[in-house]
């Protein structure tokens, strides 16, 4: 018989190197620090706020036993439609590990630590939020499916197009929001409400007024351009599309359309790229809706996983795959 003393002897020393718990307010400056450290550039104090305050989001971290944070996951409640239903997904993010530690990738290890420790708080039926959802490179997606923390529902594709300066149809009007103006979001609402109709069979995040202000106009330190689309007989929008220039290309980050809608958005999207002298436009969309955009496209596979949480009680990779909708302006980083 195999004797598993020594590895439970170095598996319990192990997990007494770290504590793990949920993040305080008074821990925000070490939690900014690790940000720093591991991504290389300042999380602002604004940029936290936005993120985390007010019941926006939460954390779990790990310490060593001489007080450094070494390890952060995150997740933000976001309303969200699953299959026609009202549920709360939770997004993550800031999931951080210091350089130091990251060649502990075990069980016992900071990363494994303070996921479970967040998830199983926040995630599955009867939490918080029933699903979750990110956006991880390859190779931290492989790291967390060998932990048993992630299963892969999807992946996200770019689509590419070419500017279009060709006309228009001569009934198709494209102008931008007035964000000043009172009563704005209510027009996103209605379209929203239209758009939620197409997606029954599907997972979606929420996007209607409230959410698209705080996303994309509340943001700091951020510049996204918000356009209507609307038949010029009608002072009422049918669709609204969001962009930001990134190099020499235009960025589509978000649409509120329902889906009859969409190829007019992506003729008004070449029409904005070239209006605006640029080489191009891209959408980051999860792959299994990417057929609905694709034409004149090209593909390209990010490198993304689209992962759902594997250690908790939920919605299923094999319930999900293929069925989250989800776009750039999704992400918390675009």
């Amino acid at each position: 018989m195999q004797d598993h003393t020594g590895d439970a002897q170095q598996e319990a020393a192990e997990a007494a190197r770290w504590r793990v718990d949920a993040l305080t307010a008074a821990e925000v400056p070490q939690m900014r620090e690790l940000f720093q450290q591991v991504f290389g550039h300042a999380l602002s104090e604004a940029a936290w706020h936005w993120k985390y305050a007010d019941g926006h989001g939460g954390a779990s971290a790990v310490w060593e036993a001489d007080g450094r944070m070494v390890a952060h996951y995150a997740g933000f409640p976001r309303a969200a439609r699953m299959y026609g239903k009202a549920v709360v997904a939770m997004q993550v993010g800031d999931v951080m590990v210091h350089p130091d530690a990251r060649g502990t990738l075990s069980r016992k290890g900071p990363l494994y630590l303070s996921t479970t420790h967040f998830l199983e708080r926040s995630v599955g039926y009867g939490k918080q939020a029933v699903l979750s959802y990110g956006f991880p490179n390859v190779r931290a997606m492989r790291v967390a499916e060998r932990l048993g923390l992630y299963a892969a529902c999807g992946k996200m594709v770019a689509l590419t197009w070419a500017a279009d300066s060709t006309k228009l149809p001569w009934w198709l009007a494209i102008e931008p929001v007035d964000v000043a103006r009172p009563g704005w979001e209510r027009r996103v609402d209605r379209i929203w409400a239209a758009m939620d109709r197409g997606f029954a069979d599907s997972v979606i995040c929420v996007r209607d007024g409230a959410w698209i202000k705080r996303r994309f106009v509340d943001k700091p330190e951020a510049q996204y351009s918000l356009h209507w689309l609307r038949h010029r007989l009608s002072p009422f929008p049918f669709a609204l599309v969001v962009t930001k220039r990134t190099g020499e290309q235009l960025e589509w980050l978000d649409i509120v359309a329902a889906p009859n809608d969409w190829a007019y958005c992506r003729q008004a999207i070449g029409h904005l790229a070239a209006e605006q002298g640029l080489v191009g436009a891209f959408m980051w969309i999860s792959a299994g809706f990417a057929p609905r955009l694709r034409e004149g496209a090209r593909e390209t596979d990010l490198g993304i996983a689209l992962p759902t949480s594997a250690c908790t009680h939920g919605p299923t990779a094999d319930e999900l795959r293929d069925r989250w909708f989800l776009t750039g302006g999704d992400t918390d980083f675009l």
